[in-house]
């Protein structure tokens, strides 16, 4: 079940840099690719608009999606720890998102002369413990956690692997992906 969503990202992920390729864009823009060069790039094209629309269609449906998966666990511990109905514990989840949303929202006009670590403005700040932080590390602890405490049983009911596929994913996990993840972040902070 895993492979049919990782060629879905992996064509998604190819048709839009061939796009972005394709018109000239530079695509280390980071997070102006999706709202500024995209729709310059969809543009260009016969229907860009209606493939803009389905794109930005898709890209919030994702957004949904992701930000239903982000608080659940936090919706989980509040519940379980502090014995909170779901409802309450859901609405102190997403009004702390949307309240943090707005602190990115405000970081471009009435905020915008707070600057942090080095001059940075609070979308930058966010955007790069976001980005280069939290993602990183949250990888590193899910490769180690299921690379030496998930036991093999559940990755067989999960994944469906045969047993050389899945001695492999462990392999990668337990060695591969530590190493890489821990140079990856060594690299950001030391370049």
């Amino acid at each position: 079940m895993i492979l049919p969503y990782t060629v879905v990202s992996l064509v998604g992920g190819l048709a839009v840099f061939a796009l972005i390729f394709g018109v000239g864009i530079d695509p280390g823009a980071g997070v102006q690719l999706a709202f500024i060069a995209l729709p310059v790039a969809f543009s260009q094209f016969v229907a860009g608009g209606l493939f803009a629309f389905l794109f930005f269609t898709m890209l919030a449906v994702m957004t949904l999606t992701s930000l239903i998966a982000f608080a659940e666990p936090a919706i989980a511990y509040l519940t379980e720890s502090f014995h909170l109905a779901r409802k309450r514990a859901s609405r102190l989840v997403c009004l702390a998102g949307w309240l943090l949303g707005l602190v990115t929202v405000f970081s471009f006009n009435i905020l915008s002369d707070i600057r942090l670590f080095g001059g940075l403005d609070l979308f930058s700040v966010l955007d790069n413990l976001a980005s280069n932080i939290m993602v990183p590390v949250g990888g590193l602890l899910i490769a180690i956690y299921v690379g030496y405490s998930l036991d093999r049983k559940t990755l067989q009911e999960q994944l469906g692997f045969s047993p050389s596929m899945q001695n492999g994913l462990v392999f990668l996990l337990r060695i591969v992906a530590p190493v890489t993840i821990v140079v990856a972040l060594a690299s950001t902070w030391l370049l």
